[in-house]
């Protein structure tokens, strides 16, 4: 009798240490307040089997109380939580098995407290405006699904996904501003969906493409957006090209307050669609366009239909690249085309339409 009752007094030791793991009372969750995130802290368990919700208003400061969840079975959401800064107490949560999507987190600057998360179903962060970096998932090395990373204005590098080797599904990375490289998903050595990383393998030396600047999504009334060509470099934006179902065709309005050039005497504007950033133009008649000034309506299509009268970027979805740059007409142009001739700056305007 003795012994039995000194196991009872273990029992609850046993599993303080981490020796078993013990499901929470509810398969889900969702803490919308703070007083919701301290209840389930005081649950003392440390697997959610189902889905964990965290966010939705102003009223979460902290997730502290949380530090003995260690695996959530179905998808993690904290998102819209104006007044996170940091997640520590997730410092324990070692899988996601469902999707982990970090979003709309105003005031959220790292993620430290996913410092022992090895895998996740799939991962998206997006529009994290104070995030500036996310060393905290160092240990991640699998995702099971999708990861997409945009909307991220302060985010600096990749770094944090140094250990990361697998992704079974897309890998997206957009419209993240400050991003300066990805060289911290060198790692990866397999990825089952379609990669769209952006500016990868440039034809040309003299390009400069940024995945943050890109033209996705293409749609109407973008307004008009100023780019400048310098140095002699080519001016190389992705974009995600859909399907033929999803538009009949879609165009780029050019506009400069730059003089007319002359084709004889120096170089012109030129642009063009490509599958490498600066490469080749697609083939096509309507596929480049040169110009004295950069004053025009540039039409692509996936429509069949009129491949004729606009580029035919072709039927599927695939990453392309329009391209702008100041070059020699060839079959006007009588000089040596140096890059010093080409090297000048030239602005001009663009905005984006589409029909659907």
């Amino acid at each position: 009798m003795k012994i039995f009752a000194r196991l009872l007094v273990l029992l609850p030791l046993l599993w303080v240490e981490g020796v078993w793991a013990v499901d929470c009372p509810s398969e889900s969750y969702a803490l919308v307040t703070q007083a919701d995130v301290d209840a389930l802290g005081s649950a003392n368990c440390d697997t959610v089997s189902g889905n964990l919700t965290i966010g939705f208003g102003n009223n979460v400061s902290h997730v502290d109380p949380l530090v003995n969840i260690s695996k959530v079975g179905g998808n993690l959401l904290i998102k819209d939580n104006s007044n996170l800064v940091h997640i520590d107490g997730l410092l324990s949560l070692v899988e996601v098995g469902g999707l982990l999507t970090i979003e709309n987190n105003a005031r959220l600057t790292g993620l430290a407290g996913l410092r022992s998360l090895g895998a996740v179903g799939g991962l998206k962060l997006v529009s994290n405006p104070s995030l500036s970096e996310i060393d905290g998932l160092s240990r991640l090395k699998n995702s099971s699904g999708d990861v997409l990373i945009s909307g991220n204005g302060r985010l600096k590098n990749l770094d944090g996904f140094s250990g990361l080797t697998s992704i079974q599904g897309h890998l997206t990375i957009e419209n993240n501003d400050a991003l300066l490289n990805i060289a911290g998903i060198s790692n990866v050595v397999q990825i089952a969906g379609t990669s769209e990383v952006y500016c990868s393998n440039p034809a040309s030396e003299r390009v400069s493409c940024s995945p943050s600047r890109n033209f996705d999504p293409w749609i109407a009334a973008t307004g008009e957006v100023p780019f400048w060509i310098r140095s002699g470099l080519i001016l190389s934006i992705p974009f995600t090209a859909a399907t033929a179902e999803d538009s009949e065709y879609g165009y780029l309005q050019l506009t400069t307050p730059e003089l007319n050039l002359d084709p004889e005497d120096e170089p012109i504007f030129h642009t063009y669609f490509s599958e490498l950033p600066a490469g080749q133009p697609l083939d096509g008649v309507k596929c480049e366009w040169w110009g004295r000034q950069a004053r025009t309506n540039f039409y692509w299509t996936q429509d069949v239909r009129y491949r004729e009268a606009a580029c035919y970027l072709g039927p599927s979805s695939k990453t392309l690249y329009v391209n702008f740059e100041l070059d020699c007409y060839p079959a006007l142009y009588s000089g040596e085309c140096t890059d010093d001739v080409r090297n000048r700056t030239y602005q001009f305007d663009v905005s984006r339409g589409i029909k659907y």
